[in-house]
């Protein structure tokens, strides 16, 4: 059944049962009404027989006296009232309220429902007239309450409500259970599966149905099998690019490595023209670039597969991250860039020396190249509960402090003097083939100025090592390269956690 229908249908009963059930409840009491109200005729009717000789009586209506009303008086019950009314319709004695007494009723009203029995909500009233030698000297009205009625209809209003209530409460409840069943559930349900889906979890077979729900079921359906179609298409397309990518890299490297040997044999020649060798020189340079820019390419494709997990091994940090910047001061001396390098780290750490060394070599580089002469730059590694380095640029310090790491680890920092980078265009430098400013040359002041993909290449490398890297740039200062790496004590907890 579709859910618009189920949905007009269930308002539309529960807007008619309450009336129904209200209107049953209005015949059960009216039908009490009726024989209770028979009931009671016939009592008052008996009782009726008894009064007429005892209110018949001459003498209350003509001498009024007080003997005879005071035994009229001893005949009543706090259900019977008597009220006595002259040839004139003036009230001579009431059993009721005294504030009756001396109130004459007009010809016509005195004269109205004589002999007739009359119901009313609370009483049933009777009139009669008294006649004395067939001459009219006055009536006698008698009413009697109807408090057992009154009593039963009040104890039938108030079970009416309560069940009008319980009613009401329980349609409500059976329809929120069939709303909850036919709508809210399976709502749910498709919306955790899809949730599933979206984090590229396992998705359970939904139930099919016969509304709007199981059409929304099947489309998802549908949907999931499109998109796992297409990503296998991409997966399919990523991995031909990939090997497409290695294949001309190594038809590049040999023709290329050729063009290298030969140049540096004519380079090796006697009495070569100035002109020549430095065209040599040239093809020599050029080539050593080339063969960086597939390197970096190639490694960046291996990386960015991800079927490729990086291999590591344990190591000490302090000694693995001392050998690593030991030949630092040496290149920056020869761009005639002052090095400082600071290493203070407690632990052991998994890493890939290789990667690790191409992560330093892609940081460095990119500090080297964006450093100018006689300037400064600074490499350090240092345990996360270690005090910061004083030459740390504030945002820096922030940058680490605000990292709320709380497992163990190293810092691994490299920062340079040199032009700020915009905050906007931090987050940037890590994508690949990203320039600043393409406009700018290509070559710098320490050669060229690579393919773009090196921060791309030393993000993934760290990310590999479940570590992670940001940028800090500070205006007049220059610009810091935070990385954060686990040691292999928080690796453990990570993968216990896992």
């Amino acid at each position: 059944m579709k859910i618009k229908y189920w949905l007009i249908s269930s308002y539309l009963i529960v807007m008619i049962l309450p009336v129904l059930f209200l209107y049953i409840l209005f015949q059960l009491v009216q039908s009490y009404d009726q024989k209770q109200e028979v009931l009671d005729y016939l009592d008052v009717q008996s009782k009726l027989d008894l009064y007429e000789e005892l209110l018949s009586n001459p003498a209350l209506y003509t001498t009024g006296d007080q003997d005879e009303y005071n035994r009229l008086k001893d005949y009543t019950q706090n259900k019977v009232f008597f009220t006595l009314y002259n040839e004139d319709g003036l009230i001579v004695f009431s059993t009721g309220s005294n504030s009756k007494m001396g109130f004459k009723e007009n010809e016509e009203s005195i004269y109205q429902d004589l002999y007739e029995l009359r119901s009313t909500y609370e009483t049933f009233e009777y009139k009669h007239p008294v006649f004395q030698n067939e001459e009219l000297i006055g009536f006698y009205e008698i009413s009697f309450l109807r408090l057992d009625w009154l009593s039963g209809v009040e104890d039938r209003k108030t079970w009416a409500m309560v069940l009008y209530i319980v009613t009401f409460i329980l349609i409500y409840a059976v329809v929120l259970y069939l709303l909850q069943r036919k709508l809210f559930r399976p709502l749910k349900q498709l919306i955790w599966e899809m949730n599933q889906f979206a984090k590229g979890e396992k998705v359970n077979q939904l139930p099919k149905k016969k509304d709007e729900i199981g059409e929304l079921i099947i489309h998802f359906e549908q949907m999931q099998k499109e998109i796992n179609q297409k990503e296998q298409d991409l997966i399919h397309a990523h991995q031909q690019k990939q090997y497409m990518i290695a294949s001309i890299s190594h038809d590049l490297k040999t023709p290329l490595t050729a063009i290298r040997v030969n140049a540096e044999g004519l380079l090796e020649e006697k009495g070569l023209e100035e002109a020549l060798e430095n065209r040599l020189n040239t093809i020599v340079g050029k080539a050593d670039y080339i063969h960086q820019l597939i390197d970096d390419l190639t490694m960046y494709n291996i990386l960015q597969s991800s079927q490729y997990e990086i291999d590591t091994v344990e190591v000490e940090g302090q000694e693995f991250f001392e050998m690593v910047l030991s030949d630092y001061d040496q290149l920056a001396d020869s761009y005639g860039i002052h090095f400082v390098q600071d290493v203070n780290v407690r632990g052991n750490y998994f890493v890939n020396t290789k990667q690790m060394l191409r992560l330093f070599d892609n940081l460095m580089m990119n500090a080297l190249h964006h450093t100018d002469r006689d300037k400064m730059i600074w490499s350090t590694v240092f345990s996360t509960n270690s005090t910061l380095p004083e030459f740390l640029f504030n945002e820096a310090k922030e940058q680490i402090l605000n990292f709320n790491r709380k497992l163990e680890g190293a810092w691994i920092v490299v920062q340079n003097e040199g032009e700020a980078i915009p905050t906007d265009e931090q987050d940037k430098l890590f994508e690949p083939l990203y320039q600043r400013d393409p406009s700018r040359s290509k070559v710098t002041n320490q050669g060229n100025r690579g393919s773009g993909l090196g921060l791309s290449i030393a993000k993934m490398i760290i990310e590999k090592l479940d570590g992670n890297i940001v940028a800090t740039s500070t205006a007049g200062k220059g610009t810091t390269f935070i990385c954060f790496l686990p040691s292999a004590n928080s690796k453990e907890e990570i993968n216990f956690h896992e």
